[in-house]
């Protein structure tokens, strides 16, 4: 076993265990105050940029609703006003917490029910999957509110779901899982897939990193610093548990508060 201390971009420092199977990302150390200049420029300015083409595929997937010329086209007509809105709500909470310094973020939500927003985000687009596999789920411990955006929420679990099924084609489907314990709470995705090659797994959580044995599986290595980012931002922890050949756990855990 050895230990590394990682350099986080966007939160700090992060003493990272890391033996031939896990790399651990423990909660946030001397958070830095809020999102860099840049970070928030970049991010108000794609959403700027994103909202006209939005409208534009809004209004005509409305208009494309009211002829109803086909049953098929008006239910996918349907989707896509559903996606657009889903979109156009994760800009507009990006922007509003990236006005937040990192770690004030848990402490300005409302009660949710994660586990209804753990069951939609599977319904929608991981059951099935686009190879025909549903995603599976289980429910453990006693559910309750608990204070975290659902967006923002369903957006680090999409990202670590759909790793999940990408690198697992073939294999069994990738299974959810959200416990409830007594002092905290988690979701973990885990797949039988190509697993994480050792000499990978420090730097995986760094912008445009991806594991070596992926091949030609299509990615930008963003989804778990998305993860990371979202989940260190709400005071939570991201671990990564992994054998190549064997597939990969990704756990992210909170403190109920």
């Amino acid at each position: 076993m050895k230990n590394l201390t990682l350099e986080a971009p966007a939160t700090g420092a992060f003493l990272s265990d890391i033996t031939s199977e896990t790399l651990l990302y423990p909660v946030r150390q001397e958070p830095r105050k809020g999102a860099s200049a840049f970070e928030t420029l970049l991010l108000h300015t794609v959403s700027h940029e994103l909202r006209t083409p939005f409208s534009i595929i809004q209004s005509s997937a409305e208009l494309l609703e009211m002829m109803r010329v086909d049953p098929m086209v008006t239910e996918q007509a349907r989707v896509i006003m559903r996606e657009i809105k889903q979109v156009t709500d994760l800009m507009n909470r990006l922007v509003q917490f990236s006005r937040w310094e990192p770690g004030a973020l848990a402490d300005n939500q409302q009660p949710a029910d994660i586990e209804k927003a753990t069951r939609d985000c599977i319904g929608n687009g991981f059951s099935p999957w686009k190879d025909g596999r549903h995603v599976a789920y289980k429910l453990t411990g006693k559910p309750r509110d608990v204070r975290l955006d659902p967006v923002i929420f369903q957006l680090v679990l999409r990202n670590l779901v759909e790793n999940a099924c990408k690198y697992s084609t073939g294999k069994r489907p990738p299974l959810v899982r959200l416990h409830y314990a007594q002092a905290s709470w988690s979701v973990s995705v885990r797949d039988y897939g190509i697993g994480i090659p050792d000499a990978d797994l420090a730097r995986l959580f760094k912008p445009f990193s991806r594991g070596s044995n992926v091949g030609d599986t299509p990615g930008l290595g963003l989804g778990l610093r998305i993860a990371h980012y979202l989940v260190n931002n709400f005071c939570g922890t991201l671990t990564l548990t992994s054998r190549e050949g064997k597939g990969t756990t990704a756990t992210a855990t909170f403190l109920y508060r």
